[in-house]
This record gives structure tokens, sequence and C-alpha cells, in this order.
């Protein structure tokens, strides 16, 4: 299983034929974040940009369960817990407060005023979840 950067698909592989994935599962996937993603048997689980997390089955090619709303930013890495039906997910979305830079008509030797807006909500954390039991 690989994914790629604000690639909106995950790509499943046989490396006994490597020229075309097998499968492509659908996620949503609009920055050049990575994002880290579980594998157990034939369940991949993973996070996407609207703060989803999913498991999909290889095997029958198709979601199971319904997707949990983990966070309200993208979720950037999921860990299935190896023997109970938890996640963990974490959650961060790299942004910056945007400065403006603006030169007074009347500063002395053309001094910048700096003007920096109030940080953006952020959703930085990690959670750990209950899975519904289809996906352990």
């Amino acid at each position: 299983v690989s994914g790629h950067r604000a690639d909106n698909y995950l790509r499943v592989w046989d490396v006994r034929r490597p020229e075309l994935p097998i499968l492509d599962i659908p996620r949503v996937s609009k920055s050049s974040q990575r994002h880290l993603f579980s594998v157990k048997d034939h369940k991949v689980i993973y996070g996407d940009d609207e703060g989803l997390v999913q498991c999909y089955d290889i095997t029958k090619g198709g979601l199971m369960d319904s997707p949990l709303q983990a966070h309200s930013r993208p979720v950037v890495s999921v860990q299935l817990h190896p023997h109970f039906n938890m996640v963990a997910t974490s959650s961060g979305d790299r942004t910056y407060p945007k400065y403006e830079v603006d030169s007074p008509p009347n500063s002395p030797r053309g001094l910048k005023e700096y003007v920096c807006p109030p940080k953006p909500p952020t959703d930085s954390w990690l959670r750990i979840l209950d899975t519904p039991k289809a996906w352990f």
C-alpha cells in the first residue's frame, strides 16, 4: 500500500506485477502533507484532509462501516492498536499566521509595520478512538 502527497487515492500493489496498482482506495488529500496509515490483515485504516478516519477492506473492495470523525483538521497519522479495537490518530495542518507588511507613508527610514492577525484555531491533537468491531 502506498500513499502520495496531494493524491486522492491510496494505491494497493502486487509486488509480483509492479507495473500498475491492483486497487485505488479513494480518500480526500488536497494538501502536500504526509499522511500515515495502518495496514492489518486485509484492511487499510487511514485518515484524510476532512478529519475522517476510514477502514477499507481490500478483499471486498469497499469501506467497512461508517467513517469516524476524529478531528476538525486533517488526520495525519492513524495507528491501529495491535490487540484492542482502538485506533490512535493525530492531527495538524501546518498552518501559520499570515503576516502583512505595510510601510506607512510617513514612517522614518522606511520602517515596516508588522501586523499579525490572531492565531487561527488549531486542532493538533492525539486522540484514541474505539473502532467498530468490524475494523478489528
